[in-house]
């Protein structure tokens, strides 16, 4: 079995990835800089496969007039600023989203819970090989509120593949901001 990652943001600890097989990344900068720390990666362009559009209806009339699909994130850590400019578009245009509308509470718990007994989270084997999940201990979340309890009725649950290029086909516009350390490249849709 190998163990591999994918990976396509600035790093801060490259410790994270030691003992590693492969670290997958989107770009050629940043498959530099994990090599450059040492690590075993490739770049893996992601792109935009034309025959997907043999899977999908093309509509004449669009339905929606401005969406976004993707993962919104928090207003906090390395989604902020994709979150902040989402919560702005919501507040002053019709757009919709599509995405996972996560209790931070509960998932920022299990990863400082995580940190704390990762014996009970994370297998041996694995731990071994790489350090814990420091992150989001000690983070305070009482104040937030998911944009999808402000927004109920332009805040669907997420989509993916075939669904989620459907919903984009039948957009007028269909948004997107890449996370806030993707310096300049962009590595997704």
């Amino acid at each position: 079995k190998l163990l591999v990652a994918w990976h396509c943001v600035v790093v801060r600890d490259y410790g994270w990835f030691r003992g590693l097989d492969a670290v997958f990344t989107g770009t050629r900068e940043f498959q530099d800089r994990f090599r450059q720390n040492g690590l075993p990666a490739e770049c893996v362009r992601l792109g935009f496969d034309h025959t997907i559009l043999q899977h999908i209806n093309l509509p004449e009339n669009k339905s929606k007039a401005f969406t976004f699909v993707g993962a919104v994130g928090f207003p906090w850590g390395m989604h902020s600023k994709r979150y902040a400019t989402i919560e702005w578009l919501m507040e002053n245009t019709p757009l919709e989203v599509w995405s996972e509308d996560a209790e931070p509470t509960s998932r920022m718990r299990t990863f400082a819970l995580a940190e704390r007994s990762s014996r009970w989270f994370i297998p041996i084997s694995i731990r071994k090989r790489i350090p814990g999940v420091r992150q989001f201990a000690g983070l305070d979340t009482s104040a937030y509120r998911p944009l999808g309890s402000r927004f109920p009725d332009r805040f669907h649950p997420a989509l993916f593949g075939k669904k989620a290029y459907q919903l984009m086909a039948e957009s007028e516009v269909s948004f997107n901001v890449h996370v806030d350390s993707a310096l300049k490249h962009a590595a997704n849709l």
